[in-house]
This record gives structure tokens, C-alpha cells and sequence, in this order.
């Protein structure tokens, strides 16, 4: 809703919005499927099952990685990306149940502490990027 909001502020017609909203939903239904023949495409910088499948991950060195949603780009520009294995089916998937309030009362407070941890990845990762050269 948000996209629809931010294409017609920018002059986009109903029309292209309505286009643009069924791709990226079917991408998000292929993102969530079990197609991993798909994984080929990470290289050229779209998000596939595959690739998907890690941001999914319960093992801790998966925490905070793919986040694109359609395209690996800012993953991969940030130092988020992580690419998946030969076998995704390696990756256990699963929520760390110490890190996530379920039916909290503040969903504002708990959607800016994501942002909060997310921007904290990202500097971090920049951190280690600069000390290692």
C-alpha cells in the first residue's frame, strides 16, 4: 500500500501501479515457494527462493542477512548478502524465540526497534569492512 501511495505521489498512473503491484506480489509468492532451481538469478542481483531462504535462517550467522525483497543490490552494496548454499535445504528455518515478542502491545515501538537493529547490522558490517581493508 505504501509503494501505491509513493508511485502516485510521483505522478504514476493507476494503471502501471496496479502492474507494478501484482509483479512484486507474485515475486513475493515465488520468493516464499520451494523453487530453488531459481538460485542461478542470485548472480545477477534478483532475489530467489534460495537466497530468500536464508533471511529465514535460525542459525545466528544468518541473523540480519538478505533483506531485499526483490533485489540483492543494497544486500549486496551493505555487506548483509549472504549467499545460499548448493543445498538450501540445509538452512533449519525457524524464529529465535528469546529476540521476538509475540502480540505486543506496541507494534510501532517493536517495528522501530527492527529499523534500530537493522541500521545496527549495517554499521557494524561497515565497521569490519573498514578495519579489514
Amino acid at each position: 500500500f505504501a509503494h501505491a501511495i509513493f508511485m502516485s505521489a510521483l505522478g504514476f498512473t493507476a494503471e502501471s501501479i496496479a502492474v507494478f503491484q501484482v509483479i512484486v506480489n507474485t515475486h513475493q509468492f515465488i520468493n516464499h515457494s520451494n523453487a530453488y532451481g531459481l538460485a542461478p538469478l542470485e548472480k545477477l542481483g534478483i532475489v530467489t527462493p534460495a537466497g530468500h531462504r536464508v533471511h529465514h535462517g535460525i542459525e545466528e550467522r544468518l541473523h540480519n542477512r538478505n533483506f531485499g525483497s526483490s533485489l540483492n543490490i543494497w544486500d549486496r552494496l551493505f555487506g548483509t548478502y549472504e549467499p545460499p548454499p548448493k543445498d538450501p535445504y540445509q538452512i533449519a528455518l525457524g524464529v529465535d524465540e528469546k529476540r521476538v515478542d509475540y502480540n505486543i502491545d506496541n507494534i510501532a515501538r517493536a517495528m522501530w526497534q527492527q529499523a534500530l537493529d537493522w541500521l545496527a547490522t549495517i554499521n557494524a558490517e561497515c565497521a569490519r569492512r573498514l578495519r579489514n581493508g
